[in-house]
């Protein structure tokens, strides 16, 4: 039997046919990792008897299979996962957060489905980001409080939330900032990614700084209103040299520039005074 063969049968969905193929290759001393398109073929077409056939054989659970489950929404097959030991808070990279985060679209069942199962929305990858910090950059208001409310309260949240929220320039991005500062008790001035070395040596070429230096980059005027009234300090320099005000004016960000011009130029006549 060939590999090819197996696999078609698995994409027609003939379980028979493709446990015969399975059985052949393996006892012709084929490596149980090159059945990986077979179980692909599986996931794809949702034929979770082949699927678990395929994970009773050994087929390794990687990326190739995880996405399309998670995108087709198949809790059946992503519970067989779990079954034969996929790690549900594994990195999906060594730079991309755990599967939690593909998650954070508005899927309330998918999501629950992964926090009834142990998923860790604070979990990192190597770089830092987490589905938490995923969600506060882009996902609605409501998912974002269902990750954070999942967080055990004794739990010290890791400080880039407040980076992530200062970005986002949505109708909910207020309320969402407000929630981080709320939950995470974040210092203000603090710099993103000071808590994960790697992140910053890999990130500092970009520019890392505060949280208004984030919002500076492309966030909206009532989040840096916010931001400056929690006691962000405009002068601080990010990892590029540059301040908030100098990073507005080079992103084009004019709204957030004039407001940091502004308080820069009645600070100086303070300071005159």
């Amino acid at each position: 039997e060939s590999i090819e063969r197996a696999e078609q049968a698995c994409k027609s969905g003939d379980v028979l046919r493709a446990a015969i193929c399975i059985e052949h290759l393996l006892r012709g001393g084929t490596p149980v990792e090159h059945l990986q398109y077979c179980l692909l073929a599986a996931v794809e077409t949702e034929n979770h008897e082949l699927v678990r056939t395929l994970l009773h054989a050994g087929t390794p659970i990687t990326s190739l299979v995880i996405k399309p489950a998670l995108q087709q929404n198949s809790l059946c097959i992503l519970s067989s996962f779990l079954e034969y030991g996929w790690d549900i808070n594994q990195e999906e990279a060594w730079c991309i957060p755990p599967w939690l985060a593909i998650a954070t679209n508005p899927n309330h069942a998918l999501i629950s489905w992964f926090l009834d199962n142990g998923a860790d929305p604070d979990m990192a990858c190597q770089t830092g980001t987490t589905p938490l910090s995923t969600a506060v950059a882009k996902a609605p208001l409501s998912i974002v409080q269902r990750l954070l409310q999942s967080c055990p309260e004794t739990r010290k949240l890791r400080r880039q939330l407040l980076h992530f929220a200062a970005r986002r320039t949505d109708d909910p991005g207020i309320a969402v900032l407000q929630l981080v500062l709320d939950a995470c008790e974040a210092e203000i001035n603090a710099r993103m990614w000071q808590d994960c070395p790697l992140a910053y040596e890999c990130y500092k070429v970009t520019g890392i700084g505060t949280a208004l230096h984030e919002n500076a980059r492309a966030g909206r005027r009532d989040l840096a209103e916010i931001i400056l009234s929690q006691g962000a300090d405009i002068s601080i320099r990010d990892s590029c040299r540059h301040t908030a005000l100098e990073v507005a004016e080079i992103a084009g960000n004019d709204p957030v520039a004039d407001l940091l011009k502004h308080i820069q130029n009645s600070s100086r006549i303070s300071k005159e005074l």
